[in-house]
């Protein structure tokens, strides 16, 4: 399917697009309000040596650094989720909590950033806070070299963001881009996936693929016309059409000349076989030629009531040997 083909589906196949847009939309809106708030409070560690001697001072910053990427591993580690509990009163389990809790190391720094996710603002930097406390603690007791020695690394807390003042999740804007993407997302794919199961001919393009048949002309669609009324102005966009198809009949023949004989049929009923049988045949009776116009559907025929015509012989009776050819055939308009 080329670009060409895609943007026709996406033309005939509109309204799917739309529908399924609108339906991404309302589920995201849905989940917006559904979905309880969340916070992320924060809190910071400023990690660093006991060394006071300034030549090693570069050398004990990398091993600093290479210090924190192992502690953002331990920041809710069990020994320290107990004393939070505790010293919180907090009606949980460390297992459960250590999943609200998250640290990380910003690149090339000796800090720890500990992100603490809950329902609650106030709840969520108490937990960040006190979490900090604990840790700066564990991080003194496992870093000690002796007993009675100071630690080889001190951690601190630093900053006193205070609590988030609005939630980070759920995100209206986010969820509503997400919700608009998906849903045309599946309306596309579709509306694709249903234009390319269908086998209906609409199109000279249908005809081409799916035939393989070469196109020799498109007509406008016929205009309805009652009885007594004739075939379709010059000037006409359908007549134009017409023009071109009657100018391009001589190269589907074989020797390049217009064919002698022309059958119009259709697929269904009201499709506008008579119309366009009639406006071709006046077409070309324009340049000169001598037409006949046969009328060939012997179960519901409209052409002579259209043309106002005598209807009591017909190819039936020419066939079964009840009228001659020649009685059969009549006049219309201007003709002989």
């Amino acid at each position: 399917m080329d670009l060409r083909e895609f943007i026709d589906v996406l033309r005939r196949r509109w309204r799917v697009v739309v529908v399924c847009g609108l339906l991404g939309l309302a589920a995201a809106v849905a989940v917006t309000v559904l979905t309880p708030p969340t916070y992320t409070a924060k809190a910071q560690l400023f990690v660093a040596t006991n060394d006071k001697d300034s030549a090693d001072a570069y050398a004990g910053g990398l091993f600093t650094q290479q210090r924190v990427k192992s502690y953002t591993r331990i920041a809710n580690s069990p020994t320290v989720l107990e004393a939070v509990i505790a010293e919180l009163d907090l009606k949980t389990t460390t297992g459960q909590l250590a999943k609200k809790i998250s640290a990380q190391a910003p690149l090339d720094t000796t800090l720890v950033d500990i992100r603490v996710q809950e329902r609650s603002a106030a709840r969520a930097q108490a937990i960040a806070d006190e979490t900090a406390v604990q840790f700066t603690k564990y991080i003194d007791s496992i870093e000690k070299a002796a007993s009675d020695a100071p630690p080889v690394i001190k951690a601190s807390v630093v900053g006193d963001p205070g609590p988030p003042s609005a939630p980070t999740s759920p995100r209206p804007a986010l969820n509503l881009a997400i919700g608009l993407l998906c849903g045309l997302v599946v309306g596309i794919t579709g509306a694709v996936l249903r234009q390319s199961l269908d086998t209906t001919v609409r199109s000279a393009g249908d005809v081409r693929r799916r035939l393989g048949l070469p196109e020799v002309g498109a007509l406008p669609k016929p205009v309805r016309r009652g009885a007594h009324t004739g075939p379709v102005a010059g000037g006409t966009p359908r007549d134009e059409a017409l023009s071109q198809l009657r100018a391009r009949l001589p190269f589907s023949s074989s020797d390049g000349r217009v064919p002698r004989s022309l059958l119009i049929a259709s697929a269904l009923p009201r499709e506008g076989r008579t119309e366009t049988a009639l406006d071709l045949a006046a077409n070309v009776a324009r340049t000169g030629r001598r037409v006949v116009l046969v009328e060939a559907d012997l179960r519901r025929p409209h052409l002579a009531r259209t043309l106002g015509l005598d209807g009591t012989a017909g190819l039936a009776d020419v066939l079964t040997g009840e009228a001659p050819l020649d009685g059969a055939l009549q006049s219309w308009g201007d003709g002989p």
